[in-house]
């Protein structure tokens, strides 16, 4: 089932409902459990080949839920890989690489992912929800040494009507030794 590019919270786009949202406070959870108002730092792991990267894919987009619902943009853009990681990790088992050289692929991805994170936080700043579900639509992308799982879509429950929505704005997660980062974010 491909559901991209909903966006939706009971039929209205996220961001339409946002003001009506924050007058109820801010609630915020996961997978129906309370999530931490701030990032848990042993969520995440530092190795000297990956900075940040968190332990599972949906710990690593429940925490990009929560920055968006904090407003924080850097929050999100801290937990994506970066040029040196996407070059001496990803960029060796590419096939981009056949076709043109890396700053090309680099610099038509980031600002994408920039404004991505900017309309990410634009639709779930202040807002209460839950994360109700994580499903990526698309078979991930094995390499040798990586593997990029494709298209998540994440189910939010507004905690002041219960109404859903599918947020679909992250388009790649990188999977390396079992540590997760945001490849990018659909602008």
């Amino acid at each position: 089932m491909n559901r991209k590019g909903s966006n939706t919270f009971g039929g209205l786009k996220a961001s339409a409902v946002l003001t009506a949202v924050l007058t109820f406070g801010l609630g915020i959870g996961a997978c129906g459990a309370p999530l931490d108002p701030l990032p848990i730092r042993s969520e995440t792991v530092d190795t000297p080949v990956l900075t940040g990267g968190y332990k599972s894919a949906d710990a690593l987009i429940q925490a990009a839920v929560r920055s968006a619902v904090r407003g924080d943009v850097e929050g999100i853009w801290a937990m994506r890989v970066t040029r040196e990681e996407y070059e001496r990790l990803m960029w060796p088992e590419l096939p981009d690489r056949e076709v043109g050289p890396i700053e090309f692929f680099w610099s038509m991805m980031t600002p994408r992912s920039r404004k991505g994170a900017q309309s990410l936080v634009s639709d779930l700043r202040g807002m209460p929800v839950t994360v109700e579900s994580i499903e990526f639509t698309e078979s991930p992308a094995r390499y040798p040494s990586f593997t990029i799982h494709k298209y998540p879509v994440v189910t939010l429950v507004r905690a002041s009507d219960g109404a859903r929505g599918d947020l679909d704005l992250i388009t790649g997660v990188l999977e390396w030794n079992g540590l997760f980062k945001i490849l990018s974010i659909k602008d």
